[in-house]
């Protein structure tokens, strides 16, 4: 059975890709392995989501059921329809997970999700606001790091919030709970940031 606390419609979505897929591992914890079904948009339409989900799964149910659907910011109106109708009366013990990149919180698949459901919008920070994203994400490794290092981080990376996600993660394994400085960033950090040629 899936957990009481849990919504039965999510939609996971943003530009920040680290963040929304914490926010999915987070939730696929609450189901037993064998109790998850993961399908990509482009192959199934909300129409075929809701399907999915009014079934009974290839176990029969019991334990509770997530279905996770990714790409959704590629579905139409007729998509966000079929949700919509689906989160007024949703199947019990499953869960429906609508994964996807940039989608605002008005667009109609927020809308109707936000009907019976919860909306887990996570978007990047500019680029002046990436050295308090990356001290954001040492903090959560539980690694200390100076402020030097963050910036230090973002230069040498770039943008590209999974590669510093990545990154993070490495140098907060190497650091093993010590503070990480602006040395050892330049030391460990690999360089993905776009360089000129010359």
């Amino acid at each position: 059975m899936a957990s009481p606390d849990l919504k039965p419609l999510y939609l996971i979505a943003g530009s920040d890709g680290p963040k929304v897929e914490l926010a999915l591992r987070r939730l696929r914890r609450h189901f037993p392995a064998d109790g998850t079904e993961l399908h990509l948009a482009a192959e199934l339409d909300g129409e075929g989501a809701v399907g999915l989900c009014n079934s009974l799964g290839l176990f029969g149910g019991g334990s509770g059921r997530l279905v996770v659907v990714d790409g959704v910011e590629a579905w139409k109106a007729v998509d966000a329809k079929a949700i919509e109708a689906y989160a007024v009366s949703p199947a019990p013990d499953t869960v429906l997970a609508l994964v996807g990149g940039q989608l605002k919180a008005d667009s109609p698949l927020a809308k109707a999700c936000k009907k019976g459901g919860d909306l887990l919008l996570f978007e990047a920070p500019r680029d002046r606001d990436l050295p308090g994203w990356v001290a954001k994400q040492f903090e959560a490794a539980r690694t200390p790091v100076d402020a030097d290092a963050c910036r230090a981080l973002v230069e040498i990376v770039g943008d590209g919030l999974q590669e510093l996600a990545s990154e993070i993660d490495k140098i907060a394994q190497w650091a093993a709970g010590e503070r990480v400085t602006a040395d050892a960033v330049a030391r460990l950090a690999s360089a993905v940031a776009d360089t000129p040629p010359y």
